[in-house]
């Protein structure tokens, strides 16, 4: 809840008074589901719905997604033939590990459904989406609670070698809960080497998504390209969701123009199972 009414605060919301958890954040469970992201869903005592999510990478399309996830999240609440006064506001704040909008330097943006001519005059309160990008967080204002939570989570295990982080965690009984958490997680063998293995997996994915992408750019009919090209995206699937089918195989072998192979990887991280990615596909080869 207090991490909720910082980034409240500072976007000028009211602060809540409490919190219930919808679904109970399960550490285990998230280290050894390898594309999963923090994903935790709380209600205040008004009925607001908070949909907190941390991403570790995305692309330009990440906005699309969250708009998407508010979706169902915001409609989630109406069973059939059920009154729209039963919807109550969602709030989706996104912390981000990379910078979303990068030609702008506040790491904190936040959006509403607002008249294109008067900005004040605001159409609802029911949609609203935060981006928090941890990259564009520079310094620390000790004053400021969302920048003390920002730098805790973007600096968490350097305590030894930061003097901030060491003044955090011994003046701020919240960020002290938080760490002793992570101290938990840290002693514990197997998932560390768990997540380790995870962040592995992450980093060589996401080294692969960007060498596809930069080879799809690049101008000129180079005797193998093509076949290079083809080669990185399927390199890419398979590190994504491991073994494929020889069907699958086949459809990205037919897969050759630049652009379609940049906008299959953009789906591709977008994609939760093979099946989505698979529907990405066919509607290429149709």
């Amino acid at each position: 809840m207090k991490f909720i009414n910082a980034v409240l605060e500072d976007s000028g919301f009211s602060r809540i008074s409490s919190v219930e958890i919808k679904n109970p954040f399960n550490l285990r469970s998230a280290v050894y589901e390898k594309d999963s992201v923090l994903d935790i869903k709380a209600r205040d005592e008004h009925g607001k719905t908070f949909n907190i999510e941390v991403q570790v990478a995305g692309t330009e399309e990440f906005s699309i997604r969250s708009l998407y996830y508010w979706a169902k999240l915001y409609s989630a609440q109406l069973q059939e033939g059920e009154v729209y006064s039963r919807l109550f506001p969602v709030i989706c704040i996104n912390l981000l590990e990379f910078s979303l909008f990068q030609d702008i330097p506040r790491y904190h943006l936040g959006f509403m459904l607002r008249d294109f001519q008067d900005p004040d005059l605001i159409l609802t309160e029911h949609m609203v989406i935060h981006y928090l990008e941890l990259p564009k967080l520079r310094g620390l204002n000790m004053q400021n609670s969302l920048e003390r939570w920002l730098y805790y989570l973007k600096n968490e295990g350097k305590q030894e070698e930061d003097d901030n982080m060491r003044i955090l965690l011994q003046d701020d009984p919240d960020i002290q809960k938080a760490h002793a958490k992570y101290q938990t997680f840290t002693q514990d063998d197997e998932l560390l080497e768990a997540y380790e293995a995870r962040m592995k997996w992450k980093r060589d994915y996401n080294t692969l998504i960007a060498a596809a992408k930069r080879d799809g750019k690049q101008e000129g009919h180079q005797e193998g390209r093509e076949e290079e090209r083809k080669s990185m995206l399927l390199q890419v699937v398979q590190v994504k969701f491991g073994s494929i089918s020889e069907e699958i195989s086949q459809k990205l072998d037919k897969i050759v123009d630049p652009g379609t192979i940049e906008s299959l990887l953009q789906g591709l991280m977008e994609s939760e199972s093979l099946d989505e990615f698979n529907a990405r596909l066919d509607k290429y080869l149709t």
